[in-house]
């Protein structure tokens, strides 16, 4: 069993990972959920296998690892061909948002939680060792698709609800409707969304863990959150924009990077 779903998956990941782009077009609040059934359906050979995976299967770790290192080397080998640095980490960006939304919630989709989700965090553990700061975390096809709903903006919520602020606070609103009137209205916008949307779940749940981090939101509220609201009220969205990437490198290097 474990052979046979080694060997289709080498002969479908080079395919998976050619055709990731068009996955990706669609990933946004209207056609997301559609464009993730299709993509079961496209490579539903494959998924079959991991349907009739069992406890038993994943127990030495070894199918996870070689999982992992079947899909991170597809991954690696297009990066070899891809010739500036910028260009690479602009490719690497997409996989890891293609993994999170598309890969990894395909596993949780058809596998038993027993093992779908131990498989599936397996693989993310893989992930790292091959490309270093990519953590990625796997979440289900049916999380991903309430987060557009309920259009979350995870560090942003994560902080007005440490500081007492209600859902319905005019930051969040106003936040949000700059990130979706402005910024997804621009390439580079949406580039840094999408950057934005991968790593801020595992960003809040670092901070979440952190004895200080009523601290660190006030941190957050005061040097980012509140300068990016007062240019938001100005119109001076580009000031904001500046704000915001910043905030997304500092966090980066805070808690995803340097692990913490």
């Amino acid at each position: 069993m474990n052979e046979q779903f080694l060997e289709t998956l080498t002969q479908v990941a080079p395919r998976i990972f050619d055709e990731m782009d068009a996955s990706l077009a669609a990933f946004n609040k209207d056609t997301y959920k559609t464009s993730f059934e299709n993509f079961l359906n496209k490579y539903v050979d494959l998924f079959s296998l991991v349907e009739k995976l069992t406890e038993e299967d994943l127990e030495d770790g070894e199918l996870v690892q070689k999982t992992g290192d079947i899909l991170a080397g597809c991954v690696e080998k297009k990066c070899e061909a891809i010739s500036s640095k910028s260009k690479c980490e602009k490719y690497m960006m997409n996989v890891n948002l293609f993994m999170v939304s598309y890969v990894l919630p395909g596993i949780l989709e058809v596998a038993s939680r027993r093992v779908g989700k131990p498989f599936a965090d397996g693989i993310c553990e893989v992930w790292s060792t091959h490309f270093k700061g990519a953590h990625i975390q796997a979440a289900s096809s049916l999380d991903i698709d309430g987060g557009f709903k309920r259009k979350l903006c995870y560090v942003t919520t994560a902080t007005c609800t440490a500081l007492g602020l209600s859902a319905e606070c005019e930051e969040l609103r106003l936040l949000k409707d700059y990130r979706d009137t402005v910024l997804m209205n621009t390439p580079d916008g949406r580039e840094l969304v999408k950057q934005y949307y991968n790593i801020a779940p595992t960003i809040v749940k670092r901070i979440d863990k952190r004895a200080d981090a009523k601290a660190v939101y006030q941190e957050l509220y005061q040097d980012y959150i509140s300068p990016c609201i007062l240019h938001i009220r100005k119109e001076n969205f580009e000031q904001c924009k500046e704000i915001y990437c910043k905030m997304v490198e500092v966090l980066k290097e805070r808690y995803i990077r340097t692990n913490r």
